[in-house]
């Protein structure tokens, strides 16, 4: 018996198959394509969730709200830079590509 999502996966690798018949030389590029998807699947989603999170519990924006609930921890003083580290490497990262 095929499992619930079975159905699903086939459905979205097929086109993949029909791919490769198609475009040959294009081959190539679906691995790495492929890989893209899934680090960023794997690594953003949780970062914005961790993002929706902090602003869900200080009712401000992240970097502020990052702040607001270190003080209220009595973290270390660096997490309070952590907010502006993490925006200046958006900053940087968007202006590398």
């Amino acid at each position: 018996m095929m499992s619930r999502y079975a159905s699903y996966f086939i459905a979205a690798l097929l086109p993949l198959l029909l791919f490769r018949w198609f475009a040959p030389d294009l081959v190539g590029q679906i691995d790495f394509w492929l890989l893209w998807l899934l680090a960023m699947v794997l690594v953003s989603l949780p970062v914005v969730y961790a993002e929706i999170a902090l602003a869900y519990r200080s009712v401000e924006a992240p970097l502020a709200g990052m702040q607001k609930l270190t003080r209220e921890a009595d973290a270390s003083p660096i997490w309070r830079g952590f907010g502006w580290l993490a925006a200046v490497v958006t900053i940087v990262i968007a202006a590398l590509v």
